[in-house]
């Protein structure tokens, strides 16, 4: 508007320039001689100079031609250059009849090369603001006795046909020192007195080619600033394609005020529109744009709008976002108080999206809207199937930080139809639907999801989740749910394993082979990056967890991450066998994190345990597990290497599978038990395991395991840095009910232990058999020769009287909790003693050959 105000201006001046000069020649009649006379009555009328450089000619008739050649108006006195207006040539042809009747009617007016400034200083003065010069004769007052001469309404001027070629307007701006130039390369116009201009304009603004053409209203009413009457515009400007149609009335149109339009724009290419501006940002490749607005001057900075339409045709914007093409948004409003309807189609990489619903009212993101004001939404999406409705509102939308509520249901049949439009394979899970409200950003950028319930694969899981960005990322959840399924979540994330590709034939040396094992315990990095990133509070409590084929019910826990700093206390849970306590912390702050784990179960059902992880074996019974340990480290070598604290184990009572013993002990089982049975079942008295570690030296304080075949003891150490064994385990079998027990030494590391017998103690285990031997004897001889020969035999086997240690090695185990008690151990009957028989003659037998003693059998499996 400012730029066709200026334009029409210096228009203005110009014509009334022509007309002036026009009306001063025909009064002087010789061009040429009247020249000075001319120049001084331009001075006189505005207080300028006029300069004729060049030639006047006139050709008469009743449509007489004047040409002027080489004219120049003088700019006011603090204009930035001299003239005001300068004209390479004009021709103005005249119609001499209309003169009759006080009107001035031309014909013609072309300027060629016209090159006029308009300017203001720093004050605001204009340089088209002309006054008479200083002693112009003023007008004879009225002669006494006589009204005062009514002021003369200016003389009608009709110009036929206006030209104007390669000319210029310029408009500066004193308070800012902003140039605007306007390049006319073609003007032609029509002025008819008191009718509507006539306009078709080529032009360029600063460089940026466009056409005007159309209506205005008559250029009288321009030029009063004192009239109020409608002043009509129907003008259409072009630029690279694009139209913008501009049609109304204004009622001041020299200052921009009262306006009352209806405006239409098309941009076939927005980025073409846009590259021919100098400076212009970047702007997304939008196509087939179109716009219509109803804009009225209210008197305040917003105008007001009325009938607001805005379409986009099919618009490619993969540049800008890969994948997605437009094909077609349209956003319309009655006025700037009504809800905005929006509907939308679009691709995302070659997958149909629509959008559809209502947004808050347009006078809402405005400057100057009141505060805390709400902006309505009530939108959906939908693609492949899936539907998102997104309802509520934003609180003070033009505002810095806006604050949405809205509810959000999201329902997606099957989340693999959306592969394309994620741009990854997604998983077939089925039926998924998420609902809840999101509320922010807060005071600190913080998004909460609230009432959330989430279904998927079986599974539900509900409650709150907030996010806060900054000033450190931060998620706090409280969540909780009646089941996840994550087998059947994970089956479908899964899927089907990728058939493995047959080996291409290459003459390629073969790799070599992967080097040995070193450790039992890893020394690789613990991925402890994660716990520095981000901060978190995470509340869950689930009824039942469906994982790897058993359930966990009442799982409760609560994890803390604050700078690293880690924390789960507690977490409880149901798991096959029992109750479960698990307790850790780790402090990922520091470079060699410390780190605490704390594990209870206190009364574990084996059966139901190995029915869920065993596979197939016949055990019962219940055991108890108790672990704390410390230790510090970034990798689970050295957390080991550093441990403190205690480990645990104890049942009694127990049934125990001899092929998940044999499969546990292996060949120490094997070596220590010679002949022990690999089917059936033990009766296990009593276990009863405890390890204390200091600085990664386990020390077995509690080491028992009693069973009906053999009773075995221990002690020594686990040094758990270079994973080296120094354990003494001695074995008591059980035959008749005493028992032999020869100490067998546990040595080498953890993948590579060495099993073998303790000498000194093998030695003193044969005095000890001897002993017994000598005393069953002795107490044989009372029956005779044949009672000695059986009780020493008895006796041997027996070395002695037996004690039952797992009352104390429970006690240790058990950290002096109480605890299930063992059964008593049952003695085995005595065998009778053989009566003696008469004195028969020696009768020949055949000789059997006798089995080997157990200590025959024992010592070359431990020398192995």
């Amino acid at each position: 508007m400012r730029i066709l105000r200026y334009t029409l201006i210096g228009l203005g001046v110009v014509l009334l320039l022509a007309v002036a000069a026009v009306a001063i020649f025909l009064a002087t009649f010789d061009p040429e001689s009247y020249k000075p006379r001319i120049q001084e009555a331009a001075k006189q009328a505005t207080g300028r100079d006029l300069v004729l450089a060049g030639p006047i000619r006139l050709r008469p008739s009743l449509r007489p031609t004047l040409q002027v050649e080489r004219v120049a108006f003088a700019n006011a006195s603090w204009g930035s250059r001299p003239e005001m207006a300068k004209l390479a040539s004009m021709e103005v042809a005249l119609s001499v009849l209309p003169l009759i009747r006080g009107e001035i009617a031309v014909d013609r007016i072309v300027l060629v090369e016209p090159d006029i400034l308009l300017e203001t200083d720093a004050q605001g003065r204009a340089n088209w603001d002309l006054r008479p010069a200083p002693g112009a004769p003023p007008e004879p007052p009225p002669a006494s006795g006589q009204p005062p001469a009514e002021r003369r309404a200016p003389p009608q001027v009709a110009v036929g046909e206006l030209r104007i070629e390669r000319g210029t307007v310029a408009f500066r701006d004193g308070r800012t020192g902003e140039t605007i130039t306007l390049a006319i390369p073609r003007l032609e116009a029509a002025v008819p007195a008191g009718q509507p201009m006539r306009l078709d304009l080529e032009a360029a603004l600063d460089g940026t080619a466009f056409t005007v053409a159309g209506t205005a209203g008559p250029l009288a009413r321009l030029l009063d600033p004192a009239a109020r009457t409608p002043f009509p515009v129907d003008l259409t400007v072009a630029l690279a394609g694009a139209r913008v149609g501009l049609k109304g009335t204004i009622t001041e149109p020299t200052a921009g005020k009262g306006y009352d339009m209806t405006v239409e724009a098309t941009v076939p290419d927005l980025a073409r529109l846009a590259a021919l501006v100098p400076g212009a940002p970047p702007v997304p490749p939008l196509r087939g744009i179109e716009v219509s607005v109803a804009a009225r001057d209210s008197g305040a900075p917003i105008p007001e709008l009325r009938a607001i339409r805005l379409a986009l045709a099919e618009s490619d914007l993969s540049a800008l976002v890969p994948g997605v093409t437009v094909r077609r948004i349209e956003i319309a409003a009655p006025d700037v108080d009504a809800p905005i309807r929006l509907a939308g189609e679009a691709l995302v990489n070659q997958t149909p999206a629509r959008v559809e619903g209502t947004l808050g009212p347009l006078a809402a993101l405005m400057p100057g809207a009141a505060a805390r004001a709400s902006w309505p939404i009530d939108v959906t999406l939908a693609a492949a199937g899936a539907q998102a409705a997104i309802k509520g509102q934003v609180v003070n939308p033009a505002s810095p930080a806006p604050t949405a509520d809205v509810a959000l249901d999201v329902r997606v049949p099957d989340l693999a139809a959306l592969s394309r439009l994620a741009g990854t394979a997604l998983p077939p899970l089925k039926e998924i639907a998420v609902s809840g409200r999101v509320r922010g950003p807060g005071d600190r950028g913080q998004v909460t999801l609230a009432d959330m319930a989430l279904k998927a694969a079986g599974s539900d899981l509900g409650g709150t989740v907030t996010v806060t960005p900054a000033p450190r990322m931060r998620v706090e959840a409280r969540l909780q749910g009646q089941l996840v399924d994550a087998d059947a979540l994970m089956a479908a994330l899964g899927g089907e394993p990728a058939p493995a590709a047959a080996p291409a034939a290459s003459t390629a040396p073969a790799a070599r082979p992967a080097q040995a094992r070193q450790r039992l315990i890893p020394d690789d990095p613990l991925p402890l990056d994660a716990l520095r990133e981000a901060d978190a509070s995470v509340r869950l409590q689930l009824a039942t967890l469906r994982l790897g084929g058993a359930e966990y019910r009442e799982i409760a826990g609560t994890l803390a991450l604050d700078r690293g700093n880690l924390r789960l206390d507690p977490l409880n849970a149901t798991v096959p066998g029992g109750a479960v306590t698990l307790r850790l912390t780790l402090d990922a702050s520091r470079p060699e994190p410390p780190v605490h784990i704390q594990l209870s179960a206190p009364s574990m059902e084996l059966r139901q345990l190995l029915a869920t992880y065993g596979g197939g074996y016949r055990v019962g019974g219940r055991v108890e597990l108790d672990a704390d340990l410390r230790g510090t480290g970034s990798t689970p070598h050295r957390i080991a290497s550093t441990l403190d604290g205690h480990l645990g184990l104890a049942g009694a009572n127990l049934d125990i599978d001899n092929r998940l013993i044999d499969l546990i002990a292996g060949e120490l089982w094997r070596a220590l038990v010679p002949g022990a049975p690999r089917d059936g079942v033990s009766n296990v008295r009593c276990l009863a395991i405890r390890f204390d570690s200091a600085a990664g030296v386990a020390t077995a304080r509690a080491f028992l395991f009693d069973s009906n075949l053999a009773k075995v003891a221990g002690s020594g150490t686990m040094n758990l840095g270079p994973e080296t064994l120094a354990l003494r385990m001695l074995p008591t079998l059980k035959i008749a009910g005493g028992g032999i027990a020869v100490p067998v030494n546990v040595r080498g590391t953890f993948l590579n232990p060495s099993i073998r017998p303790d000498a000194a103690g093998a030695v003193g285990a044969l005095g000890q058999m001897g002993a017994g031997a000598a005393a069953g004897a002795q107490a044989g001889a009372v029956a005779g020769p044949l009672g000695a020969i059986v009780g020493g035999v008895v006796g041997a086997a027996r070395g002695g009287a037996a004690t039952d240690d797992c009352p104390a090695q429970l006690a240790i185990a058990r950290g002096g909790r109480q605890g299930a008690t063992p059964a008593a151990e049952t003695a085995p009957a005595q065998q009778e003693q053989p009566q003696q028989a008469p004195a028969q003659p020696p009768q020949q037998q055949p000789q059997q050959q006798r089995p080997a003693s157990p200590l025959q059998q024992i010592l070359p499996r431990l020398g192995r």
